[in-house]
């Protein structure tokens, strides 16, 4: 019995051992949050345009055979600065952004916080392709620094539970 609570120990230190080497910790530039993902990200900058003006989105990107993992921040500025913006109405439009570029369906719903920031959490399907999967995606917005940080990850129906997916969105920390 002895040598086969040694072997599941071994087993157990092997384990945690090589999901430690594979994670890959990530922090932009300007510092403005960490997070972990499962592997090293690659960084793209995205512009866009919108009510406020041209927007560049800092996004983090790693992709696995079976799904994605982003984490990224959009500064708002000035518009945002000089007038009082209301923090459930920049996350409800941004949940209804992105569901709607990703022809999504809300499953469901949750709000969040951290640090003295809110968020919400949803989950949503997908369909491309005629393959089904889902987006879990978490959204906060700083009305201090006019700033949207997100997290999301996409790929099949279950992606949702990994254990990966969840220390990536357990990871996600130190917004100001």
């Amino acid at each position: 019995m002895k040598k086969i609570s040694s072997l599941a120990a071994f087993a157990l230190t092997l384990t945690l051992t090589v999901l430690a080497q594979a994670a890959a910790p990530y922090q932009p530039k300007n510092q403005s949050y960490k997070i972990q993902f499962p592997g090293a990200p690659t960084e793209q900058v995205d512009k866009s345009q919108s009510s406020a003006g041209e927007l560049s989105s800092v996004n983090a990107i790693y992709e696995t055979a079976n799904g994605a993992y982003v984490s990224s921040y959009t500064d708002i500025g000035d518009a945002c600065q000089k007038r009082k913006v209301d923090v459930q109405t920049v996350l409800k439009n941004s949940r209804e952004g992105a569901l709607a570029a990703n022809k999504a369906k809300l499953i469901r719903e949750k709000p969040l916080q951290t640090g003295g920031i809110a968020g919400t959490e949803f989950l949503a399907s997908i369909s491309e392709k005629g393959e089904k999967g889902v987006i879990l995606h978490q959204i906060f917005f700083s009305d201090k620094t006019c700033r949207i940080y997100q997290a999301i990850v996409t790929g099949p129906e279950g992606i949702e539970s990994k254990p990966e997916t969840t220390a990536f969105f357990a990871s996600f920390e130190g917004m100001k």
